[in-house]
């Protein structure tokens, strides 16, 4: 009994530096440390203009996707294409719209339970857009369905892709 109980705990610690071996091994080699360029030296004017430019470049931005949201939008809302699917998107924090057309949209509830709202109204009836208008946050989206009593305000922050 006592050699049994020796060559298990003989074979627990050969198992263990194998263990440790193995994961020594297989780690990646450090990276050498790379030195940084020098920061080039900015006129105070130059880093505010180089600011104003850059914001004028984010606002185009916003604007050009803003326009591109606004219109396939629109093609739904126009084409009353029912709303499909309705699913979390928890890596932003926000909900996948899909239509049955194919267009996906990314939004969020102006309240808090909006979205569990619309899942609900997908579930049970045909859901489409009733209006879009553009603010500031994205586009404020409205949806309707049979039986509802007035529509649901949902801000569209952008388009995604369908899978």
């Amino acid at each position: 009994m006592d050699s049994a109980v020796l060559g298990l705990a003989a074979s627990m610690v050969v198992g263990a530096i194998w263990w440790w071996w193995r994961q020594q091994s297989t780690r990646p080699a450090p990276r050498p440390e790379v030195p940084r360029p020098p920061e080039p030296d900015l006129d105070p004017g130059d880093a505010a203009d180089l600011d104003r430019r850059f914001a004028a470049l984010v606002e185009a931005d916003s604007r050009a996707r803003n326009d591109v949201v606004a219109f396939r939008l629109d093609l739904v809302r126009r084409r009353a294409v029912p709303v499909r699917v309705v699913e979390p998107v928890r890596s932003l924090g926000a909900s996948r719209v899909r239509f049955a057309d194919g267009t996906t949209v990314i939004g969020h509830g102006v309240i808090a339970g909006d979205m569990g709202v619309l899942v609900a109204a997908v579930r049970h009836h045909a859901v489409h857009v009733a209006s879009c208008q553009r603010q500031a946050d994205g586009m404020h989206v409205v949806f309707r369905w049979p039986g509802a009593s007035s529509g649901l305000a949902v801000v569209v922050t952008g388009l995604d892709q369908p899978e």
